[in-house]
């Protein structure tokens, strides 16, 4: 008897499992509030976008953009943080609704996963010690060994500039930390992500010139998910048009010390 009924509810936790795994990738999955929820995917380091505050809530831009558009979807977000490169096959495989990350659109990307419409344009910097360091511009890559975040369109920009060695990190501030211990001689990164650590933790770096570039961030779906690129389209639309986008941006591009208390 006693087997048997270990046995029931080893059956029943299983069961359990598998609905769990499955109701994560399932947009319809119902909250406390009643509203649907929608798994998404971020990398929490990536500040002022997304990162963790002081209780480990994951706070940031993308975050609250998040927010608004799933509130104009009826729905709820339920944040899911991973490495930057494990956001792709979590989403491209529908393990996962979306992915929000300071992520950027590209060819090559888009044959894993759906873009919606761009919310952010940016450029890189190139970030080195100081002082010492004989790099000045992003001529000066050529032959060194460059530090980026793995996955990211950096990634591409540092093959380009013609670094002898690229170094990879599944995490951002671990990019800058690389370049602070001399283990690599200069890190690229994103314009947004780069001035909000130089101004924050970043007294042994300095920014040695800028990689220009028309790369646009997104939030991704499954390829074929059209149904839910319509309505994020949509939300993200009402979003910016109701004036919520602006307001955002003035909270953490220009507020942010503020933004972090709340």
């Amino acid at each position: 008897m006693y087997k048997k009924l270990m046995k029931a509810m080893a059956l029943a936790a299983a069961a359990g499992a598998v609905v769990l795994a499955a109701g994560c990738g399932d947009q319809k999955a119902q909250s406390s509030s009643g509203k649907k929820t929608i798994s998404v995917a971020v990398e929490a380091s990536y500040a002022p976008f997304e990162y963790k505050d002081e209780h480990q809530h994951i706070i940031g831009f993308d975050v609250d953009l998040m927010k608004a558009v799933a509130e104009k979807m009826n729905a709820e977000p339920e944040f899911h943080n991973m490495p930057f490169d494990d956001i792709f096959p979590a989403v491209g495989e529908k393990k996962i609704n979306l992915g929000i990350s300071a992520i950027g659109k590209t060819e090559r990307r888009s044959q894993y996963v759906a873009f919606s419409d761009p919310y952010y344009s940016l450029g890189s910097y190139v970030i080195v010690v100081r002082p010492g360091s004989d790099i000045h511009g992003i001529e000066d890559l050529k032959g060194k060994m460059v530090v980026v975040e793995k996955g990211t369109t950096n990634e591409d920009k540092a093959q380009t500039v013609g670094a002898a060695k690229i170094v990879t990190s599944d995490s951002y501030e671990v990019v800058f930390r690389t370049v602070e211990k001399g283990q690599a001689d200069a890190a690229i990164v994103d314009e947004p992500g780069a001035k909000y650590y130089l101004e924050h933790k970043g007294a042994q770096l300095t920014m040695a010139g800028t990689i220009p570039t028309d790369e646009q961030f997104v939030i991704i779906m499954a390829k074929d998910d059209k149904k839910m690129q319509q309505e994020v389209n949509a939300a993200l639309k009402q979003v910016m048009d109701d004036g919520t986008y602006d307001k955002l941006s003035q909270k953490w591009f220009f507020n942010r010390a503020k933004a972090e208390k709340e």
